[in-house]
């Protein structure tokens, strides 16, 4: 299997967890309180990696620069805000409409590095980025 093969394969396997993941958590819609719903969805999704780590590199453990570690727990701090808000949102909105605006998120990321990094964009990418 080719490389783009296999990413397109979990690429679409993430995404069909994704979407399982919003569906079982709107339908608990609120029986468990937000923080709660946070560690058992953590909790699983830990579970899946572990298990996925170990299949794949055996826990080989590569050493980290210091810098890259105190990046790693910053984007570790950014990715929990961003899960608490996303359960929220799905507790509080129509799953379609939350689903719908999650999908954008590709589109958007391209649009804020260009206003926050000046980072080019170009011709190709930004007739994409209208289209979609």
């Amino acid at each position: 299997m080719t490389d783009n093969m296999r990413g397109a394969l979990l690429m679409m396997a993430s995404t069909m967890m994704f979407t399982t993941n919003d569906a079982f958590l709107k339908s608990i819609n609120g029986a468990l309180p937000v923080f709660q719903t946070l560690t058992v969805r953590t909790a699983m999704v830990v579970l899946a990696l572990g298990i996925w780590v170990s299949l794949t590199t055996g826990w080989q453990i590569k050493e980290i620069s210091r810098r890259d570690f105190w990046l790693i727990v910053l984007r570790a701090i950014v990715e929990a805000g961003a899960a608490f808000f996303i359960v929220v949102a799905i507790f509080n909105m129509k799953l379609a409409n939350m689903t719908a605006i999650l999908q954008m998120l590709p589109l958007a990321v391209p649009l804020a590095a260009r206003f926050m990094f000046n980072d080019p964009l170009s011709n190709e990418l930004l007739i994409a980025i209208g289209i979609g």
